[in-house]
């Protein structure tokens, strides 16, 4: 089979490789480009948790006060691998879906699950959450 892939290489790297080892064609033309926003570093201490959509979440976000152990939820393996690279130890991976990374939100005890109902029905994409002082 014939397969287009369009996310850049950094991104596709890992499904082309499965995908060309299950003896597929692999045509990679990239039609997106990530680039980092112009804003300024976040303040980890504000935090209780983060929530990664996305490895280009950890690849371009900026922090002071870092705090490695944080808990990380990420979307998925690849993103969980990008954030454990990036030296945090404390992450918890979803399996690839965004409802299944409500759930394992929803279900920790980490997060205030009013609050995060909230952003949730009202964002579909979250980097981070500021969990503290609504307990």
């Amino acid at each position: 089979m014939n397969i287009l892939l369009t996310r850049p290489l950094i991104d596709a790297e890992d499904l082309m490789g499965k995908l060309f080892s299950l003896g597929h064609k692999i045509i990679h033309i990239p039609t997106l480009k990530i680039s980092k926003a112009s804003i300024d570093p976040a303040d980890a201490k504000k935090y209780d948790a983060f929530i990664f959509t996305s490895a280009n979440a950890i690849r371009n976000l900026k922090l002071i006060n870092n705090d490695k152990n944080m808990t990380c939820f990420c979307v998925g393996s690849i993103t969980e691998k990008i954030v454990r690279q990036a030296g945090y130890n404390n992450t918890i991976s979803a399996g690839g879906t965004v409802n299944a990374l409500k759930n394992i939100i929803l279900n920790s005890d980490k997060v205030d699950k009013n609050y995060v109902r909230r952003m949730i029905d009202n964002y579909f994409i979250i980097f981070f959450i500021k969990v503290s002082n609504f307990f």
